[in-house]
C-alpha cells in the first residue's frame, strides 16, 4: 500500500526532531525519534489498520486512526490503496484542536 505524508505531518515530524535535539542538548536523539516515527508510519504499508479508530476514542464521526510510538501519536487516513498521514502530534498536547479545529 502507498504512503503519503501530508506537508502539515512533515512539517510536525521535523519540529519533534528538533525540539528534541535541542532539549537534549544531542542532534543524534532527535535523528533516532525521528526514525522510530518513520519506521512506524512505514509499517502502515503492511498493515493499514493496525492503528486505533480516533472516532471510538472520542465519540465523533471520522476516518482518521492513529498509531502510537512513546509519547507521539501518528495521526493517518485509510482510502483507496493509499495511507496518509496527516498529522503526527505528542500526546500530551491538544491534539484534538490541532486536527479538528478545537472541536
Amino acid at each position: 500500500m502507498k504512503i503519503l505524508v501530508s506537508p502539515a505531518a512533515k512539517r510536525d515530524l521535523v519540529k519533534i526532531a528538533r525540539y528534541v535535539a535541542v532539549n537534549a542538548e544531542d542532534e543524534t536523539a532527535g535523528r533516532v525519534v525521528l526514525r522510530g516515527l518513520m519506521r512506524k508510519i512505514g509499517a502502515l504499508g503492511i498493515f493499514p489498520n493496525r492503528g486505533s479508530s480516533v472516532a471510538g476514542r472520542l465519540g465523533i464521526v471520522t476516518e482518521y486512526r492513529y498509531l502510537v510510538w512513546r509519547k507521539y501519536l501518528i495521526f493517518y487516513v485509510v482510502a483507496n490503496d493509499v495511507v496518509k498521514v496527516v498529522r503526527v502530534a505528542d500526546g500530551r498536547t491538544d491534539w484534538v484542536g490541532e486536527l479538528f479545529g478545537g472541536e
